[in-house]
């Protein structure tokens, strides 16, 4: 929705920090987006504080790409240990960390995938584990476990959906 405006409104309007584009013909006043993180972070833009977020990308990429390596080898580790331990022992609650991993840097399918093998290898271990503790306590706990891995994948979804608005809105402003 755009309206026509005469110069002198437009020029009172920018203070109001709302976006002006000039064309040939006219003046357009283009409404300011809803209250999200681009507008939240505006302050921090205006204040010289987003400059804090400048780092070495190729830094950055190294430490993302060893993250990745680290989610499948951590899942084995939680596995191995689950076998180890008596059954009422909730140590498929591990699986939430790789997970959490996954849904923050990886695409929504290969986080599911991880949430998924998360999930049958906690039941998995509960099949293989060695005798001892309570079984129905066991059960509870793996329950539980698989509730906790999908909210963590859930959770690192949605911080990286928000992730991509602050860089989308960092990049727009940097310029």
């Amino acid at each position: 929705m755009t309206k026509r405006l005469s110069q002198a409104t437009a020029f009172r309007l920018v203070g109001a920090s709302a976006a002006i584009a000039v064309c040939p013909c006219r003046l357009l006043l283009v409404r300011r987006p809803p209250l999200g993180v681009a507008t939240m972070l505006e302050p921090l833009l205006q204040t010289g504080l987003l400059s804090l977020l400048e780092i070495d990308p190729k830094r950055v990429a190294r430490v993302i790409g060893r993250l990745k390596i680290s989610i499948f080898p951590s899942m084995i580790i939680v596995f191995v240990l689950d076998l180890l331990t008596p059954l009422g022992i909730a140590i498929p609650m591990f699986y939430a960390a790789p997970v959490f991993l996954a849904g923050l840097l990886m695409t929504l399918e290969w986080s599911a995938a991880t949430a998924f093998l998360a999930t049958v290898l906690s039941y998995l271990g509960s099949v293989l584990t060695p005798e001892g503790g309570d079984a129905q306590f066991g059960q509870i706990n793996r329950l539980i476990a698989a509730v906790l891995i999908w909210l963590a994948l859930l959770i690192g979804w949605v911080l990286s959906h928000i992730q991509e608005q602050i860089k989308t809105f960092y990049d727009e402003h940097k310029r």
